[in-house]
């Protein structure tokens, strides 16, 4: 795991660089609940997600998204390298929802996680594509993710890939600080 400079944030009162969109949590399209530390520690400190998917063959193919801005220059930074997930301020915006977005659960004062599509390198070298709940996007074939192992380290998607993805996984590597 890479080495971080350790830094302190104030954010909106909440730790984040800002107030996570608010809307109520589907189980069946979101990752969660989390608590607000939980959600600091994906938010600040994810490094890479590792992308591994099987196909209704057997084959596996494993790829790493690497984000390449220190958890301290995040809050000032917007770009997908810079932010592995998106924060909307409570400004009436509302994030899409094919786009990786933390929010907040009006119902449990949780936090949820959003990742619907990761692109990978996929199978015969082609662009793979795991899609994580939401199904109401191009391609429309989703699948509940299951955090298998406490605040996203690992995710578990049966039959949410694109074509010929039977299974995938995902797990979040985060920062260590000097």
């Amino acid at each position: 795991m890479p080495t971080a400079i350790s830094f302190a944030t104030l954010g909106r009162g909440n730790g984040l660089a800002s107030c996570a969109y608010r809307k109520t949590f589907n189980a069946g399209t979101h990752s969660g609940l989390y608590t607000l530390a939980e959600i600091m520690k994906l938010y600040w400190n994810t490094s890479s997600i590792q992308v591994s998917a099987t196909d209704s063959l057997g084959s596996t193919v494993s790829d790493t998204l690497n984000y390449t801005t220190e958890p301290r220059e995040r809050v000032c930074n917007s770009d997908a390298a810079s932010q592995p997930f998106r924060l909307a301020s409570d400004d009436g915006s509302t994030p899409d929802e094919d786009e990786a977005y933390i929010g907040f659960d009006i119902s449990t004062s949780k936090y949820f996680l959003n990742i619907p599509e990761i692109i990978f390198s996929g199978f015969s070298g082609d662009e793979g594509t795991i899609k994580s709940g939401n199904d109401n996007f191009t391609g429309g074939s989703g699948a509940a993710a299951t955090d298998s192992s406490g605040v996203g380290k690992t995710w578990s998607i049966e039959g949410g890939g694109g074509v010929g993805t039977a299974s995938a996984t995902i797990t979040f590597n985060f920062y260590t600080y000097s």
